[in-house]
């Protein structure tokens, strides 16, 4: 039959009108290669009533055709699959993934095109114990069904898996006359919410075997309530701990609240108790308490403040800073805390996975006695990190190290570590010119971004200091548009920087799950500029370690550039960023791309990492066309 014909069963069906049919051939018409039944549900028309309608004249097409027309499978692989389904009666899809003939997010698409059904993350959703009474937890993990939402109108549920069988016996079951809405989803996340959703309980969610000591006296001797909100504190900081986050954000909704941890460089939400809501504000209050600086009864203007925690975990204890901003929203105030645990200020170079000839030269670079090293790239890439590794590399009591940092992030003995103060005009640039007059060796300031500050790096280089600064650029060779945006010549700027270290931080592959893959060809093509890649690749599948994500960690994916006046004299236009990029590659530098594509080689991260952080890839795949099938020849 054709859409027109389908349109009309839908119209005696009385699911749409004529004047919808007529707007949806018409789109149909201008996209193309869409389906008529997917374009009426985005126009607002019935999931269940077009699905059964569908399935009633037999109108959907088949999923076997559906992944071959679009260019997942060959004939010979569906006729292999439909083979090894017949003798071992293996599940299709299981077969396919297992050959590694589709992705997860690959077999999602199509099937969320054969049965209209839109694609849903469910790591941002928090569950909530009320919606245990649409089905059981038995009957939940048995169909790997997750309701993840209800209101007035309708009841939200996932599946990872789904035929018309199972979506007719969820609406027969429903608890109510609402309409469910169907949802496709990984099936990891699906098994991770489930598991939340019906774990979740009461007191007995949060235990305070583990937490801030500071607060175990008040246990005791505060009120039941305060003893409530205490609990549920000492849980989201043993969380946030466990999992190794880097920020606590508690978002403030219409009724409570949310808690999204910060892990690996990407937001999850995790599970609160049920009565979380109602103690939000109180839990809010008690963050400013402990700061002992944040005013209470403000709501409005936003404030920062700060505390420190001795935490214990099992017999021993270590000592963490936290780091608090709050900000008022429409729905009420929102807090942002930075966990800085200190034992991970004790990071070394050889821990942050710089590859072997990167982390040769930048040792040997910090080492000299003058010369100024910066490191570039955006907020999150870790450049802080790099820094304090730096100054833990050339730490030495006979040295004098001085640093001015905003804030103070991690303290160390033998530095000495100063901050900036804004509201007394102490900056990086005023910081920078009284220590030339503290006899330093090294220096070390947490940003380069104003001209005073720039002009007194070259003075002190000049004098004979070494120098670790950050700039906040895209790449290393953008430095120079940067540096003339701080009206400083780059000519003369450069001839005083020693290297530059651009860097970006991608999740590594969860040893645990670990399995091979092959990734989509957009990756493929967009990574190497070809489709053919004889290459053993990895990601996770998901696991209780990694929390489901399949990955565990983050290293650094770098590039090195130390430019010379010579280099630079060679490139007629600074401006011109491909013809300095160029010439950098020509001159030895190493461009991100291949650092993060022999990453992926040597099973440490993946393509889909790549894609995500490293910046201007496409430009950089083309421009090392030839070092890309170098590599590709080494590890094939």
């Amino acid at each position: 039959m054709s859409s027109k014909r389908l349109g009309q069963l839908l119209i005696s069906q009385s699911v749409i009108s004529e004047e919808q049919l007529e707007a949806a051939l018409e789109l149909q018409l201008e996209e193309g290669e869409r389906y008529l039944g997917e374009i009426l549900i985005e126009m607002g028309a019935s999931q269940s009533r077009v699905n059964r309608v569908l399935d009633l004249y037999n109108k959907r097409k088949s999923l076997e055709d559906m992944l071959v027309t679009a260019g997942y499978i060959t004939e010979t692989q569906l006729s292999y699959v439909k083979e090894e389904q017949l003798e071992t009666r293996k599940p299709f899809r299981e077969i396919l993934l297992d050959n590694n003939l589709i992705t997860v997010e690959g077999y999602l698409q199509v099937l969320s095109r054969h049965f209209n059904l839109p694609i849903i993350s469910l790591y941002n959703v928090s569950p909530d114990v009320n919606l245990r009474k649409v089905v059981s937890e038995e009957y939940s993990k048995r169909n790997r069904v997750a309701v993840f939402e209800e209101d007035e109108k309708s009841i939200k549920v996932a599946v990872a898996e789904t035929d018309t069988l199972l979506i007719e016996d969820l609406q027969r079951h429903r608890p109510s006359n609402k309409e469910m809405q169907f949802y496709l989803a990984p099936p990891g996340e699906i098994d991770l919410f489930i598991r939340n959703l019906y774990n979740l309980g009461s007191d007995s969610d949060v235990s305070v075997k583990e937490g801030l000591i500071s607060q175990e006296d008040q246990m005791s001797k505060s009120p039941r309530g305060v003893r409530r909100t205490l609990k549920i504190m000492d849980y989201i900081f043993n969380t946030a701990l466990k999992f190794e986050a880097s920020d606590i954000h508690l978002e403030a909704r219409e009724k409570g609240g949310v808690i999204k941890l910060r892990v690996d460089g990407t937001l999850r939400t995790i599970p609160m108790p049920e009565d979380f809501n109602r103690e939000y504000i109180s839990v809010v209050s008690r963050i400013k308490i402990l700061t002992r600086s944040m005013k209470i009864d403000e709501k409005v203007v936003p404030q920062d403040g700060s505390f420190r925690g001795r935490y214990k975990i099992g017999s021993r204890s270590k000592l963490v800073d936290f780091r608090v901003s709050t900000v008022n929203s429409s729905n009420g105030e929102c807090v942002t805390i930075r966990v800085l645990d200190q034992d991970k200020g004790k990071v070394t170079l050889e821990q942050l996975g710089f590859s072997g000839q990167v982390y040769e030269k930048f040792n040997k670079l910090i080492k000299r006695p003058e010369g100024m090293i910066l490191v570039s790239g955006p907020t999150g890439s870790g450049k802080s990190t790099t820094l304090y590794a730096a100054l833990n590399s050339v730490a030495d009591p006979g040295k004098k190290i001085i640093t001015a940092e905003d804030p103070i992030e991690y303290t160390y003995e033998d530095i000495v570590q100063t901050q900036l103060n804004r509201a007394r005009d102490v900056d990086f640039s005023s910081l920078l010119r009284a220590f030339l007059r503290q006899d330093p060796d090294v220096i070390m300031v947490g940003e380069i971004r104003d001209p005073e500050t720039a002009n007194m790096a070259i003075k002190a280089v000049q004098t004979g200091h070494l120098l670790l600064s950050t700039l906040h650029t895209v790449n290393t060779t953008k430095s120079v548009g940067r540096i003339r945006e701080l009206q400083v010549e780059p000519m003369i700027f450069l001839s005083y920087t020693t290297a530059i270290m651009g860097q970006r931080l991608v999740r590594i592959v969860c040893p645990d799950c670990a399995e091979e893959y092959i990734p989509a060809e957009r990756l493929l093509h967009g990574c190497f500029g070809r489709d053919d890649v004889n290459v053993k690749l990895v990601k996770g599948r998901g696991c209780k370690k990694c929390d489901d994500t399949g990955y565990h960690g983050r290293l650094a994916v770098t590039e090195l550039w130390a430019p010379t006046t010579d280099e630079l004299e060679q490139v007629e236009d600074l401006n011109d960023q491909m013809s300095l990029r160029t010439n950098a590659v020509s001159h030895g530098m190493r461009p991100m791309i291949l650092d993060g594509l022999d990453k992926v080689f040597r099973q440490q991260t993946t393509l889909e990492e790549l894609a995500r952080v490293v910046p201007t890839i496409e430009a950089d795949v083309e421009l090392c066309h030839d070092q890309i099938n170098e590599l590709l020849e080494q590890y094939s």
